[in-house]
């Protein structure tokens, strides 16, 4: 059995890079050591059986888009790895972990992701995804994954999505077209020490558990969403790098990506439905009220104007 891979999906695949893996990684950590035979039972039940393009390799074409095909010699063996967490056996031993891995391109020969079973994380462990992003974006792969959960879901994870919009309604080529042209005509960043040559040593970290209601209060003040928070949060941090490098805090822009399912579109559906808006993080800005003020303000105003977003879909 083959199948075309869809436009967009094999743009991610032709991203990948050495120094730039086009990896979806994803950790689950358990209190107390796991039984792994159980575990990996459970993965090939509700993910390797259910999704059969975690059967299936890319096979590349001398003409047309990359197929999907059938892997004769599929074995879930061969994509799980057990591996021993070093001294200290903490958070941050399994943060560098996280990072070799993440800087480690798949074997494109075979079906692209792998499982990392990780013992000796505290009293427990931890078992670490990597998927290529042409099976998938986040938001389907976060579905998969919490499948392997009774009674998890993500009905209740706010996404960002465009303006509600009739049924059947498309937005022009030309909307593409100009936020295409926006991208190419605007001029760079200013240069700081946040730019550079990418390299191909990836780190990796992770903050405590924050209840959404604590973000969802601090966002209402504005009538920003939780999203829009992040922002103005990932602007801060910016922000506190740039000045603790003495560095003048500017302006930069972010790719953003923006959920572009419709309501009867479950995330459950593999492949890539999202797109790209172009977001100026207000770095600049030294309130933190204000920040979120600018990040509300602005991200409202992508998200009702099509000719903003950049379609990763191939369907808009």
């Amino acid at each position: 059995m083959s199948e075309t891979m869809a436009p967009v999906d094999t743009a991610w695949l032709h991203m990948e890079d050495p120094a730039d893996p086009m990896t979806v990684v994803a950790v689950l950590w358990f209190a107390v050591a796991p039984p792994w035979g159980e575990v990996i039972a459970r993965f090939e039940e509700r993910v390797v059986r259910r999704f059969p393009r975690f059967r299936q390799r890319a096979v590349e074409r001398r003409l047309g888009r990359p197929v999907w095909v059938d892997d004769p010699l599929f074995s879930i063996q061969a994509h799980v790895h057990r591996i021993a967490l070093p001294p200290p056996h903490d958070s941050g031993a399994l943060q560098r972990l996280i990072g070799d891995l993440a800087g480690t391109p798949l074997d494109l020969r075979f079906a692209p992701w792998s499982l990392s079973l990780v013992d000796g994380f505290g009293a427990g462990g931890a078992m670490v995804v990597r998927i290529h992003h042409c099976v998938a974006d986040g938001l389907a792969l976060s579905e998969v994954l919490l499948g392997l959960t009774d009674g998890a879901s993500l009905e209740h994870v706010q996404t960002v999505r465009v303006a509600p919009e009739p049924r059947g309604r498309r937005y022009p080529a030309r909307a593409y077209g100009a936020a295409l042209a926006k991208l190419l005509l605007s001029a760079p960043d200013a240069r700081t020490a946040l730019k550079g040559e990418l390299g191909l040593v990836k780190r990796v970290a992770w903050s405590a558990p924050m209840p959404l209601s604590a973000l969802r209060e601090r966002g209402r003040v504005e009538h920003a969403t939780i999203n829009d928070v992040v922002m103005a949060a990932v602007a801060g941090a910016l922000r506190r790098w740039l000045l603790t490098h003495q560095q003048q805090p500017v302006d930069v822009r972010a790719f953003v990506p923006l959920d572009l399912r419709r309501g009867d579109q479950p995330a459950l559906e593999l492949g890539n439905r999202f797109g790209l808006v172009y977001l100026q993080l207000p770095v600049a800005e030294p309130d933190a009220r204000m920040r979120l003020r600018a990040s509300h303000q602005r991200m409202a105003a992508i998200k009702h104007s099509p000719g903003s977003i950049c379609s990763q879909t191939g369907a808009y």
